[in-house]
């Protein structure tokens, strides 16, 4: 029989057993070169990685604006009606006001369509886009059991899975602000812990082709490069009910109110000057039209976010370390190599196989 090629010396058989200690050996050493990356070549500390490349610089082209005066929705801006899925809450068209300035989304114990609470939401679905800044200034009622958020939803049901939400729940000493954001494929997110109901606060998503984020009053609070890719319209709701949001207990006081004191949406323009003037202060107003009430679109709010921070571009939570996969792994070759490596010496003890002889 010819020799192994890599035999030490030509003419002298390698022992099978040895060839797959080598060949275990060889895959174990792959496995950690992948899993901690190449050896420096010298002695030298290693060089730190490369920053990654600079993201799309944002520019604005304001193409909504409203400051909710007179007593009717904008232009372009309807009302949802009918029954929350998955919760506790109805959606009524007269829960959804304009007064005094404010947008006014009001949530009370009132029976409704065999719900036992009523509330209202909004949506502008004829100003939706893709890309863009969605700004708005906001106040959410303080309980247990009251979820009021924005959202950038669909403008079409096929693009199911693209829906983003920022959601807070001021209840006393746990206030949460929860963000979702569904790209298509999947959805990632993070609760963020702060002060919320103590007043007015200003919101933003900027929602970039390389970028996602969530600011309050100009800090920014989340970052993704998960990014979907389909149009979606800016809305407004109050909810109860699910598992994110629970049911208000004794402490929560009925009827409380979300109040947003204006919205602004941009268009997103490459490179383009960032918009000149202060932010809330008076603009041009769209004309104002009577309110439509729209059927709540299927599956308005999506289940509520992870519990914890995820890896914005795997979506897995974070925390599993290098050294716990490369011990796996190598714990899974060695079993291989085992059962080949006992298999062969049941071959060699059969003194009918002759095979082994060179």
């Amino acid at each position: 029989m010819g020799c192994l090629a890599c035999g030490p010396v030509c003419g002298v058989r390698a022992r099978p057993g040895r060839a797959v200690g080598l060949g275990a050996a060889v895959v174990l050493g792959l496995i950690a070169a992948v899993a901690l990356g190449p050896a420096p070549t010298s002695s030298a500390a290693p060089a730190l990685a490369a920053p990654p490349p600079a993201l799309t610089a944002p520019g604005w082209r304001s193409v909504f604006s409203t400051d909710f005066s007179g007593s009717a929705l904008p232009k372009g801006c309807g009302k949802y009606g009918g029954p929350y899925p998955g919760g506790a809450t109805f959606w009524d068209a007269d829960n959804v006001r304009v007064s005094d300035g404010l947008l006014r989304i009001v949530i009370e114990e009132r029976s409704q369509g065999g719900l036992p609470y009523t509330a209202g939401g909004m949506g502008c679905f004829d100003h939706a886009q893709i890309y863009g800044k969605f700004e708005w200034r906001a106040k959410v009622p303080v309980g247990k059991g009251i979820d009021s958020y924005a959202t950038l939803w669909m403008a079409r049901e096929s693009d199911e899975g693209n829906e983003s939400l920022v959601e807070i729940l001021g209840v006393p000493g746990d206030e949460t602000m929860a963000v979702s954001n569904g790209y298509g494929s999947g959805m990632v997110g993070e609760h963020i812990a702060g002060r919320y109901s103590d007043g007015f606060h200003t919101y933003a998503i900027e929602w970039l082709p390389d970028r996602f984020r969530v600011l309050v009053d100009g800090v920014q609070k989340y970052s993704s490069t998960r990014v979907p890719k389909v149009s979606k319209w800016l809305g407004f709701a109050v909810s109860n009910g699910d598992n994110f949001a629970g049911l208000p207990d004794a402490a929560t006081v009925l009827p409380a109110e979300f109040q947003v004191d204006w919205a602004r949406i941009y268009a997103y323009v490459p490179n383009a000057p960032a918009p000149t003037g202060t932010v809330g202060s008076a603009s041009p107003r769209p004309v104002a039209a009577p309110a439509t009430v729209t059927v709540a679109p299927s599956g308005s709010r999506p289940n509520p976010p992870p519990g914890g921070p995820v890896d914005p571009v795997t979506g897995r939570p974070t925390g599993t370390p290098a050294w716990a996969w490369l011990a796996g792994a190598a714990l899974l070759v060695a079993l291989v190599a085992g059962g080949l490596r006992l298999a062969w010496r049941r071959r060699r003890m059969d003194p009918l196989d002759r095979g082994d002889l060179p």
